[in-house]
């Protein structure tokens, strides 16, 4: 006999009687560190509990917004929220531009007082006078963050409207400035 054939029979058993067509496993362990009850049965009663079906939340499309009553509570919670992020986007813009405009005022100081002090070097004043705006504005919208991008923006309003998760603007990437949103701006 080979070592296949020498399987011990006596632990399968293959009688159809009733008391196994309800086929219920219990494996219950009663050591000191460790307690584990498995039980798998085939009533329908234990078998419905806990098994998700694909109606998930996350497997569920949203509506669009064209599919929407605009009477809908839906409807008038994603303008609202809309509305929001566009006045989020607005609030830190206007902060933005007015840092931009306070430390330009700085540069235009020192630029007047340099063409007073220095008047032979007239055109590398003026030069260094766009070169260091140009350098705030960057510093200041790169400190800013995607807060202050306007696609960014646009994407998260859209993304609003149509009922898709949107992240927060921590966790967003730049993307491309010229992706399609679904909306012909």
């Amino acid at each position: 006999m080979s070592s296949i054939e020498e399987h011990d029979h006596s632990m399968t058993d293959y009688s159809d009687d009733s008391a196994s067509a309800t086929s219920a496993i219990d494996i219950s362990s009663d050591s000191a560190s460790d307690t584990s009850i498995i039980d798998v049965s085939s009533d329908s009663e234990s078998a419905t509990s806990s098994i998700p079906l694909g109606d998930d939340q996350a497997d569920v499309a949203p509506v669009r917004l064209r599919d929407l009553d605009i009477e809908s509570p839906e409807y008038v919670a994603r303008v609202m929220a809309a509305g929001a992020e566009h006045a989020r986007y607005y609030a830190a813009r206007a902060a933005l531009e007015a840092k931009i405009a306070r430390l330009s005022e700085f540069a235009r100081q020192d630029y007047l007082e340099s063409r007073v002090k220095y008047a032979n070097f007239g055109g590398l004043h003026q030069a260094n006078y766009i070169t260091r705006l140009t350098s705030i504005a960057d510093e200041c919208t790169e400190q800013a963050g995607l807060a202050v991008v306007r696609h960014v923006s646009i994407r998260r309003i859209y993304r609003i409207l149509e009922g898709l998760p949107v992240p927060e603007i921590e966790d967003e990437v730049m993307g491309d400035p010229y992706e399609y949103v679904g909306y012909v701006l």
